[in-house]
């Protein structure tokens, strides 16, 4: 697919490049020819004028151009003609057909292109003066321009192709990421999804092969079955917020949130929890401090960071909550505990959609997405999240944007 779009890039880049060269090259022919054909009829307008000498001829700019040329008289009485003046290289023959077909045209100019002649007709007393100019530089000039022109096209055309390579290949890149993403994503959800539905898939075919429908074994996996959807249904409403994240949704339902409160909150929510699985918890939390955002996706990042902490502490350890306000713009919120220690490699791609540092947590219902929701949830609030990890400490630091609180 990244493949068929970037030669659709390249195509669109070259379709432009070949129809910017086209028009630049039409317009240079058609500049070129209109100003050689202009020449060549001032050079006629001068020597009818008498203003020539030799091949001299001047030009509408006042410079000098070669042009072989000739004239004759066509006489008013009989139409006969004499040659007057010139230095081009003809038999009377010849002459006389050439005459003979200027003569022909109606109108006071025009071209012979089967002679490579131009003239033009002025009457004068006793008849009519024409002159003629040879137009062989004019032709071949222009065969000369679009030769040129074919060749310098052809090069710009390759100039563009590579360049056009390498631009899709830098325009592309984001896309490629997004699309190695999607395709990871898809291949982990796949992964998540297979264990239940085969344990769901497993009961059932057992069930169907037990007589006795009501037997304890088959009550035993009914239970299974049930627990093993309720993990289908909160990995899919985990998918459906990381979703909601990216989009910008969000953004839609936000309003004033006491940021304070919400910490407290959630640390009293937690604390009986913690207790029961061996820890404790300390926290320390300045007042007033209010953020513009949508309280529930805030409550789900607070909710995160401390399951987290929960699961991946040792036990007997402390966890310690913190929210202070770092002057006037930005509210740093500090969840640490004592446990095994990451790297720094480890630390950037916790927040990883389904990056588990300990596999053995997987059967926990942990599903690796609760960290990823957390930074989307911290960048859709304009802040950031980040974890640190040293001497046994591993703390994830949130930063939000904070606003001033309305007194009510």
């Amino acid at each position: 697919m990244l493949k068929k779009l970037r030669w659709r890039v390249v195509s669109l880049i070259m379709a432009v490049a070949v129809v910017c060269i086209a028009i630049i090259s039409v317009l240079g022919y058609t500049t070129t020819r209109q100003s050689l054909e202009q020449q060549s009829r001032s050079a006629l307008e001068n020597i009818l004028s008498g203003t020539v000498f030799g091949r001299q001829i001047g030009g509408p700019d006042g410079s000098n151009i070669q042009f072989p040329y000739f004239t004759v008289f066509v006489y008013q009485f009989n139409n006969s003609f004499s040659y007057e003046t010139g230095d081009y290289d003809i038999d009377s023959e010849q002459l006389t057909e050439i005459v003979n077909a200027a003569w022909s045209f109606e109108g006071n100019d025009g071209v012979l292109e089967e002679y490579r002649l131009r003239y033009q007709k002025r009457e004068a007393p006793g008849g009519t003066r024409i002159a003629f100019v040879d137009t062989s530089i004019e032709s071949s000039t222009l065969k000369t321009m679009i030769i040129q022109s074919a060749c310098i096209s052809l090069g710009a055309i390759a100039v563009f192709f590579i360049l056009s390579m390498l631009i899709s290949k830098q325009l592309l890149r984001p896309v490629a990421e997004a699309w190695d993403k999607q395709r990871q994503f898809v291949a982990d959800a796949s992964h998540e999804l297979k264990t239940p539905l085969t344990v769901i898939m497993a009961n059932t075919a057992l069930m169907q092969s037990d007589p006795d429908r009501s037997s304890e074994a088959n009550t035993r996996r009914i239970e299974n079955i049930r627990v093993e959807g309720e993990g289908m249904r909160h990995l899919v409403e985990t998918l459906l917020d990381q979703a909601r994240m990216d989009s910008g949704e969000i953004k839609k339902t936000f309003s004033e949130v006491d940021l304070s409160y919400l910490v407290t909150e959630a640390v009293m929510l937690f604390e009986p929890v913690i207790y029961e699985c061996g820890r404790e918890i300390r926290w320390e939390v300045d007042d007033g401090v209010a953020v513009m955002g949508d309280a529930e996706a805030l409550r789900r990042l607070l909710t995160i960071l401390l399951d987290n902490a929960r699961k991946y502490s040792d036990e007997g350890s402390e966890i310690f909550v913190s929210l202070h306000a770092e002057g006037h713009k930005n509210a740093v919120l500090t969840v640490s505990d004592k446990g095994a220690e990451m790297s720094k490699e480890e630390c950037e791609r916790i927040f990883t959609r389904f990056y588990r540092a300990d596999t053995s947590h997987t059967a926990n219902g942990s599903y690796g997405l609760g960290l990823s929701i957390a930074r989307s949830t911290a960048e859709a609030h304009g802040g950031t999240i980040r974890a640190e990890s040293a001497a046994g400490t591993t703390k994830f630091i949130a930063t939000l944007p904070t606003i001033k609180k309305n007194r009510t």
